[in-house]
């Protein structure tokens, strides 16, 4: 019979020693978070932190529905944590039945790349723009 898990051995543990990259995902997973880290003016932070250690945070500005910044300490870009942050925002939009979210202007080719890849449009005037629902 086949675990629910990892769908091969019945022995989730046995087969994260076997399979690397189940293992690293496994850990991964409980040893990031995202914890809210206060409001500025109109603005909320939320921070993502491994191991204990803050890699990263996003500011949200939920008036203007916007993304005002985000940034991840250079040794942990391309590790996915930027889109777990704009993903945990998302949802955070999504709760308050906003059905769009918006970035303010984002001028670098990297930037627009990683929004882009997050399916938010990019206008002429490097403003992204997502549509959540059309339900609300």
């Amino acid at each position: 019979m086949k675990c629910g898990n990892c769908g091969n051995c019945g022995n989730c543990g046995k087969q994260a020693k076997q399979n690397k990259n189940f293992y690293f995902s496994f850990i991964s997973i409980n040893i990031m978070s995202i914890e809210y880290s206060g409001k500025n003016n109109f603005e909320d932070k939320y921070i993502i932190k491994v191991e204990g250690k803050v890699i990263g945070n996003i500011t949200v500005n939920f008036e203007s529905r916007s993304i005002m910044n985000i940034f991840i300490v250079p040794d942990f870009e391309r590790m996915g944590y930027g889109t777990r942050l704009v993903k945990h925002v998302e949802d955070l939009f999504r709760e308050k039945k906003f059905p769009i979210i918006r970035t303010s202007t984002i001028t670098s080719l990297e930037a627009k790349n990683f929004f882009s890849k997050l399916g938010f449009s990019i206008d002429n005037q490097e403003l992204g723009l997502k549509i959540l629902s059309t339900e609300f």
